[in-house]
């Protein structure tokens, strides 16, 4: 697998193709939500190329990818610094198992470590138990507040926190 990093100018063209089918498909394969309407209006927004590019200008955010030796999307995830902590975007991984959300993850956290900040958080709906054991598996704990998505408004979203170690010298 390969690892790979982009700004805002990379991801905005590249939704509308293999980005967008990997992010549909595992957000229907791999999330939980409690009704069909929560899955679609999700898909709906975690597709929409306007928005998406949007968000992370806005938040100057970066957006890596993992792809197979041939150049096939795997997975992809966004992260971004916010002052003194570092905040993990979604991730949506192909398959489940292969080690595409560690590669994600540890390129995140790497991107956090090279800034010199410590503290990171990530959010995960309540439903959602797979995002609950991958970051638990990469050392986040569940801090406990609960508030409405921004995106579907029925679904509660937990807070996670990680403190990392510094970066070996």
């Amino acid at each position: 697998m390969k690892r790979g990093e982009g700004g805002s100018s990379d991801v905005v063209p590249v939704m509308s193709g293999a980005l967008a089918e990997l992010v549909e498909r595992a957000t229907r394969e791999h999330w939980s939500f409690a009704s069909p309407a929560e899955l679609e209006a999700q898909v709906a927004w975690s597709t929409d190329q306007a928005k998406l590019g949007a968000y992370i200008a806005k938040r100057d955010a970066r957006f890596y990818v993992v792809r197979a030796q041939d150049g096939e999307l795997l997975g992809c995830g966004s992260v971004q610094q916010l002052g003194d902590f570092t905040h993990l975007g979604n991730g949506f991984c192909a398959v489940i198992g292969q080690g595409i959300g560690s590669a994600l993850m540890q390129a995140r956290l790497d991107f956090a470590r090279s800034r010199g900040v410590l503290y990171v958080i990530s959010e995960v709906f309540e439903a959602n138990a797979l995002g609950r054991a991958h970051l638990t598996r990469h050392g986040f704990s569940d801090t406990g507040p609960r508030r409405r998505s921004r995106t579907i408004a029925s679904v509660q979203v937990q807070l996670w926190a990680h403190t990392l170690a510094p970066a070996a010298v």
